[in-house]
């Protein structure tokens, strides 16, 4: 779902794919993709829109209108 919304997006848009490491490493409660301030991520996978609240999480990136409302301008 994500591939296919990046494809109509501009060129202005980058899209990230960070490895949250080892599930034993990502269930860690200091695991730093949990803690970081701008990060706070909640479970995986998660899509985000950088510098902004927006997050979409697990289940809502199967759900194309969240996507494309994450990718669309403000």
């Amino acid at each position: 779902m994500i591939e296919k919304c990046f494809k109509d997006t501009g060129d202005d848009v980058t899209l990230l794919y960070v490895a949250v490491g080892q599930r034993d490493f990502w269930k860690k409660q200091d695991n730093p993709f949990r803690t970081h301030e701008k990060l706070r991520l909640k479970g995986v996978p998660t899509l985000m829109k950088w510098g902004g609240p927006q997050k979409l999480v697990e289940e809502e990136l199967f759900n194309e209108d969240l996507v494309q409302m994450l990718f669309e301008d403000e």
